[in-house]
């Protein structure tokens, strides 16, 4: 149920539309945005008088927009990170990039051009329209571009319906503004075969402006805004009249083939080349979409890091951040020169645009965010998540639509490039919707508190559950003997620093001649705003700078809160055993969420792995001696004390009263089997 409470002697205007209304939303708005990407899709409810971004139950708020068609049969088709781990296994078999397909004539650039790329099959459906074809149970199985993204949306709603407790399809789903009817049409017949309601189809820089006026538009004032669009798959770049909530585009451009895919294989290339330079074999269709996926990977590891390995088989490429710049330079260059010419075309300047807003996952790498500002000089506005921002957008939209508010979008410049020589009708059967097969997941844990926080924390206290000799668990005796023999016999130590990487330098955590076991703690915080991932590198060495030491490994901490750059704060804990065996735990300070590496193998050569162990076991053999010691001497006492309660005669009282007192400087199994002898 909504409620909605007008503000009495306020003056209302477009611009303070949020100013002017106050609501208490008691229930979930009945229509949904959604976001259909290239790449990743998104989805968004209205609840409590705010966006909420559906997150699934392992906290992920973007689905990779993969359909997969198992060869049995079983399920039909998987959705989302599922389905794009199987590239790995099966590339022919999980179908990407549909919606650079959808409304496409079978003989469009487009289509020729995405054959030579992808590892499935597009072939002509009879009507000139691209179809793709799977093959399940041994026979071929053509699936229209529209039934592909179906399967997206029906997965989207799914997950939507249970975020909101309830079973919603009223939904707004945005397309590129340069999509022409024929693309639009298609993608609301994808809806209906999906089940759903769609109440509107609006332009992805529309969905973006609405979400920036809900976070930047605090007045009635005409602004002109460039929305820099750079998605997965897309770009699109669309300069808008924003006054209140009525939207007039003034001019877009885009490229279909110019997204962070684009630039996978852009960085894929670049490596295969290498690779057959070095006189090494072609590889198959499967080894290529492995190495796809480590170069993108990579790409997102840089973010981070200074440099990052590739590898095939046996051979490895070395990618930084300085070849990932060169190699993307002339990408996002093209990319500036459409703003260029789309400012050019509608008769604006640069001084025009009060503000340039980021939208798409790939506008977040480094190298866009330095392009932009060198050329601009403009603040590069992140106030939603780019990854986000249009079905966050979308969603907004579709809570207005329910208000019946004045609302006027104005995309006429978009829908020039094309017209439909026929009345618009589905271009595929509406079939009755099918329920998505959703991917098992793990059940949702309640944060785990963090066992440390930086605050209170010193290196020595346990951060593991400690296996080592404990002398309070020995029971109680009278007396010990002197001087007992509880530490190690010979000193194991640390060979080299180990750390973790920041700003290129080696941040030391574990120092050369620590003495071993030991455990160790420090903190850092993200370094990219709107992160949604971290990485830390761990190091071994001697030297300050990292590039002169050796990395271990890279942990990978995902589904961290997005926010602006060193607001989330990562705690990082290291311990190495007496073998010299290193243990790295990542914790979220703010959820307490962790990943742990155990076990990461460090650059020890076979003689100290070796000295180590004969070190260890001369250790452990002189505390079972040890323990065997105290277990007699206990014994012994408990039977001395014993005879010297129960014995009525005075001298022999005395006499094992002075052997009770001769067991003292006892320290040696000889010395006590001598005075055992004598009771």
């Amino acid at each position: 149920m909504l409620f909605v409470l007008f503000v009495k002697n306020s003056v209302y205007s477009r611009g303070h539309f949020f100013h002017c209304i106050s609501y208490l939303d008691m229930s979930v708005c009945p229509v949904f945005g959604i976001d259909l990407g290239t790449t990743n899709s998104a989805s968004g409810i209205m609840r409590n008088g705010k966006v909420d971004m559906v997150a699934d139950k392992n906290g992920s708020k973007t689905v990779p927009s993969y359909v997969a068609y198992p060869p049995n049969g079983n399920p039909a088709y998987i959705v989302g990170k599922i389905a794009r781990d199987r590239m790995r296994s099966n590339p022919a078999g999980v179908i990407f990039d549909c919606k650079r397909l959808i409304g496409m004539q079978y003989t469009d650039p487009i289509v020729e051009k995405m054959k030579e790329y992808v590892p499935f099959e597009i072939i002509d459906g009879g009507d000139n329209k691209p179809v793709v074809r799977v093959v399940q149970k041994g026979e071929n199985i053509d699936k229209r571009p529209e039934e592909i993204g179906a399967s997206i949306l029906s997965y989207l709603q799914k997950l939507t319906s249970e975020f909101a407790g309830f079973d919603i399809r009223k939904a707004v789903i945005t397309v590129p503004a340069y999509f022409d009817q024929c693309q639009r049409q298609a993608t609301k017949d994808a809806g209906v075969i999906a089940g759903l309601d769609v109440v509107a189809i609006i332009p992805e820089p529309v969905a973006a402006a609405y979400a920036y006026a809900d976070q930047n538009m605090q007045s009635n004032e005409e602004k002109t805004v460039m929305i820099y669009d750079l998605g997965g798959g897309t770009f699109d770049v669309t300069v808008m009249s924003v006054h209140g909530l009525k939207y007039k585009v003034l001019g877009l451009n885009g490229d279909l083939f110019l997204g962070g895919s684009d630039f996978d294989t852009l960085i894929m290339n670049e490596v295969y080349k290498a690779y057959l330079a070095d006189d090494n074999e072609e590889l198959n269709q499967r080894k290529r979409s492995k190495l796809r996926f480590q170069c993108e990977e990579a790409k997102m590891t840089l973010k981070t890091v200074p440099e990052c390995e590739i590898v095939i088989d046996d051979w490895t490429y070395v990618l930084t951040q300085t070849k990932l710049a060169v190699l993307l330079k002339p990408m996002i260059q093209k990319t500036i020169d459409l703003c260029k010419s789309t400012l050019k075309a509608c008769g604006r300047t640069i001084e025009d645009i009060s503000d340039i807003i980021l939208v798409g996952g790939s506008s977040r790498l480094a190298i866009v965010y330095e392009m932009l500002q060198k050329e601009f000089h403009k603040k590069l506005k992140e106030t939603v998540n780019p990854d986000e921002c249009v079905a966050y957008g979308a969603t907004k939209y579709g809570y207005f639509m329910t208000q019946s508010l004045d609302m006027d979008i104005d995309d006429s410049v978009g829908m020039g490039k094309k017209s439909p020589k026929e009345p618009v009708a589905p271009s595929v059967p509406v079939l009755p919707p099918q329920p998505p097969v959703l991917p098992p997941q793990p059940p949702v844990l309640p944060p785990q508190p963090l066992v440390i926080s930086p605050s209170v924390v010193s290196p020595s206290q346990s951060l593991y559950e400690s296996k080592e000799l404990n002398m309070n668990d020995i029971p109680d005796i009278t007396v010990m003997p002197n001087d007992p023999i509880i530490r190690p016999v010979v000193d194991i130590t640390c060979p080299s620093d180990i750390g973790i990487n920041v700003n290129k330098r080696l941040k030391v955590i574990i120092p050369q001649g620590q003495l071993l076991p030991f455990e160790g703690y420090t903190t850092f915080s993200n370094a990219e705003s709107w992160a949604i991932s971290v990485s830390v590198d761990i190091y071994q060495g001697t030297h300050k700078h990292v590039s002169h030491d050796r990395k271990l490994k890279t942990i990978t901490v995902n589904n961290i809160q997005p926010r602006p750059k060193g607001k989330n704060i990562f705690i990082i804990f290291m311990k190495m055993d007496k073998m010299g065996s290193l243990s790295v735990r990542v914790a979220d300070f703010d959820t307490g969420a962790d990943t742990v590496c155990e076990a990461i193998e460090t650059n020890l050569s076979s003689k100290d792995i070796a000295d180590m162990r004969r070190k260890l076991e001369d250790e452990e053999r002189a505390q079972e001696q040890y323990m065997r010691f105290i277990n007699h001497y206990q014994a012994i006492q408990k039977r001395i004390a014993g005879l010297i309660m129960s014995t009525t005669d005075p001298e022999e009282k005395r006499r094992l009263q002075q052997m009770e007192t001769q067991m003292q400087p006892i320290k040696t199994e000889q010395e006590l089997q001598v005075l055992e002898s004598q009771i």
